[in-house]
């Protein structure tokens, strides 16, 4: 799910369900800080490239496939 992926306060802004004050408060501090929202959106994105690219998913599948060859 999202709180798995997204990392509150480092690579985004997190809120419960249909807590419109929370959503607002964080809107907010994105329109005032936005570098630092750039900043998370930033890592986000690294992040999410990191764990979900295809290409390091086949190499992490291979890594486990050898290893398990070896044994």
């Amino acid at each position: 799910g999202i709180p798995e992926i997204i990392k509150d306060g480092k690579t985004g802004l997190l809120f419960k369900p249909k807590n419109i004050e929370q959503l607002y408060r964080h809107l907010k501090w994105v329109w005032d800080n936005r570098k630092e929202a750039m900043k998370m959106a930033a890592a986000l994105q690294a992040e999410v490239i990191q764990k979900f690219d295809i290409n390091n998913i086949i190499k992490d599948y291979e890594k486990l496939y050898e290893s398990l060859a070896n044994k």
